[in-house]
């Protein structure tokens, strides 16, 4: 190739200072990532805003006024609001808002009712109670170079189609795609780094209060400027899970009646991705680690 010159984008005009901060930071964790850091002639207050929302069994004769999608659209509603009292706060009238989802199919949780219309065709969401909000839905991947006014991250939990998402790499993918595995979630932190970074003004993120994504709880850990708005439980779920001894990945369990004790019997990731090779003989594998089982087994 000849000679070459490495030249380094050192500004940004699209991100406030304290959000590309924190945004940088978060990144260049992993050590094998190019170390710079941005300049913005712009200041914000609270860049990053958390907002959890309930996301608790409820019986069945109050699911369908307290479920989890609906508490999830009262929260979401009430991000919108939070944006428009910063917009007349701040005298601006900045009414695009991208709305991203870690999968496609995060979009379901945003359900036409007294609250939403969502034309899935478009991915245009309409705000009944902010009807001038232009609101778009897009997977964090595919918003990769565009900018809006503010970016409200959906998908904030702790999961396996969580951010960061805990699905196994497909192995013959593997022979093909080079993949960077010098740092844990290096390819998910730098997909949430695109997420924090798409806005011109703050982030919301919204996650459930019993499991937030370890991403959302590290820089509210980190940050002092990042705010959470109501209370959540930092001992993510996954702690108080068994993980498959071949993959890692949580263990899903039994829940029939006739078990004494929560049987863990299969490795989610194979149930759902077959992304695992577990062979290990279950029931041995649980007689050792103390667990019992019922002649009904």
């Amino acid at each position: 190739m000849g000679y070459g010159e490495e030249l380094l984008i050192t500004k940004t005009y699209r991100n406030s200072q304290e959000v590309i901060d924190i945004a940088g930071n978060f990144i260049q964790k992993n050590q094998s990532q190019i170390k710079k850091r941005l300049l913005s002639p712009k200041q914000i207050e609270n860049p990053i805003i958390i907002l959890p929302y309930d996301n608790t069994p409820k019986n069945r004769k109050e699911e369908k006024l307290n479920g989890a999608l609906f508490e999830f659209s009262k929260i979401l509603i009430k991000t919108i609001e939070l944006i428009d009292n910063f917009n007349l706060k701040e005298k601006k009238n900045d009414l695009d808002i991208l709305l991203l989802g870690r999968f496609s199919f995060d979009s379901s949780r945003i359900i036409n009712n007294d609250y939403f219309r969502f034309d899935m065709k478009n991915s245009k969401v309409t705000c009944k109670k902010y009807p001038k909000y232009k609101i778009t839905f897009m997977t964090a991947h595919s918003s990769k170079g565009l900018g809006y006014s503010n970016v409200i991250v959906l998908n904030g939990k702790n999961d396996t189609y969580g951010f960061p998402a805990k699905i196994e790499d497909d192995p013959v993918m593997n022979l093909v795609i080079k993949r960077d595995k010098t740092y844990d979630y290096a390819e998910e932190r730098r997909l949430f780094y695109v997420a924090l970074t798409r806005t011109k003004n703050r982030v919301f993120l919204i996650c459930p209060n019993t499991n937030p994504s370890e991403f959302l709880l590290e820089i509210k850990k980190d940050y002092k400027n990042v705010v959470t708005l109501g209370k959540i439980n930092e001992k993510t779920n996954l702690e108080n899970k068994m993980l498959c001894p071949i993959c890692g990945y949580p263990m899903y369990y039994s829940k029939k009646k006739n078990l004494n004790k929560k049987i863990y019997i299969g490795c989610s990731n194979f149930k759902r991705n077959r992304g695992c090779t577990n062979t290990i003989s279950q029931k041995e594998y649980y007689l050792k680690k103390g667990f019992t089982f019922t002649e009904r087994e």
